[in-house]
């Protein structure tokens, strides 16, 4: 009883803000993250499990990511720069997209000019922002990497699978040309 009563102590003396109530969800989900390490309870496919077990992903800094435009000319360019300068090579890729949210792994999606969705890779971002201001743009550095919660890239499930899902998130969303969304926001909305 005396931690509890040591631990109400130190709370704030003061109000708690949206502010503070978002930077404690940050810190939670920074916990939580599950990253590439562990192995799924199934056999199955990220998509079926998704479908099946939404809040297994929940808050796990996870995200779906897709878009219809890659990097600018100068974005290759200052990417190109980078990987020479850190000696890292293909191992490093980058968005120019202040969207993508810090230390968390992305499963992205490009859609191509005929409307068609495709897997473009897997990726880590840092959880220090690592970016790049070189030939007239900004970009994010990320790490490409070979499995996200486990779940190598051959068992995300078929872009076909998962395109219905993916063509709502752009439908809905502000930015016509790609969005990122929360892995399991995005079952709760897109799956269920």
């Amino acid at each position: 009883m005396d931690e509890l009563s040591i631990w109400i102590d130190d709370l704030p003396k003061r109000e708690i803000k949206p502010a503070d109530l978002e930077a404690a969800e940050e810190a939670w989900s920074r916990r939580r993250r599950i990253g590439a390490i562990g192995k799924p309870g199934s056999k199955a496919t990220l998509f079926d499990d998704l479908r099946a077990q939404p809040s297994t992903f929940e808050g796990r800094r996870t995200f779906i990511c897709v878009y219809s435009e890659g990097l600018s000319e100068g974005g290759e360019k200052a990417l190109e720069f980078y990987r020479n300068l850190s000696g890292l090579g293909d191992q490093l890729s980058a968005f120019e997209w202040d969207k993508v949210p810090d230390f968390a792994d992305l499963i992205c999606f490009l859609r191509d000019e005929e409307g068609r969705f495709h897997h473009d890779g897997l990726f880590h971002m840092p959880e220090i922002r690592q970016e790049v201001r070189k030939f007239r743009t900004k970009i994010q550095i990320c790490q490409t990497i070979r499995a996200t919660a486990g779940y190598p890239e051959s068992r995300l499930g078929s872009a076909a699978k998962w395109a219905p899902a993916l063509k709502s998130l752009l439908e809905d969303s502000d930015d016509p040309t790609g969005d990122v969304l929360e892995l399991g926001a995005f079952a709760g909305r897109y799956l269920l």
